[in-house]
């Protein structure tokens, strides 16, 4: 298999746990729901950081750690899927000409190019 399913799921695993204790820190320290801690730590980790809800002064430090270590984790585990989409893809491009590789190589190239 080429995606292998036991070092994936301990990525996910590890990720899982991060945005649970991310979320429940926040829910604490701040006195906001659950919802809004899950809210928080899926909007940081992604990066995306819309501002909506934010750490107060005193939560900034003890919330650093974990955020560092998170972020961390999601480039991880999109390393890890590239990776292995990069060897899966190795082996199927054997399988056409030389011609046809190329022309594809291009479009690969111009498509994450755009992204």
């Amino acid at each position: 298999r080429i995606f292998r399913r036991s070092q994936l799921t301990v990525h996910f695993a590890a990720l899982l746990c991060f945005v649970l204790v991310l979320a429940l820190g926040f829910s604490q320290q701040e006195s906001k729901s659950l919802l809004d801690g899950f809210y928080f730590s899926t909007v940081t980790l992604s990066t995306v950081g819309y501002g909506a809800l934010a750490p107060s002064q005193s939560a900034r430090l003890p919330m650093c750690p974990m955020l560092f270590v998170s972020v961390v984790s999601v480039g991880s585990i999109a390393g890890y899927l590239a990776q292995q989409t990069e060897k899966r893809l190795k082996r199927r491009l054997k399988q056409y000409s030389k011609a046809s590789r190329a022309a594809m190589s291009v479009f690969v190239l111009f498509a994450f190019a755009t992204v």
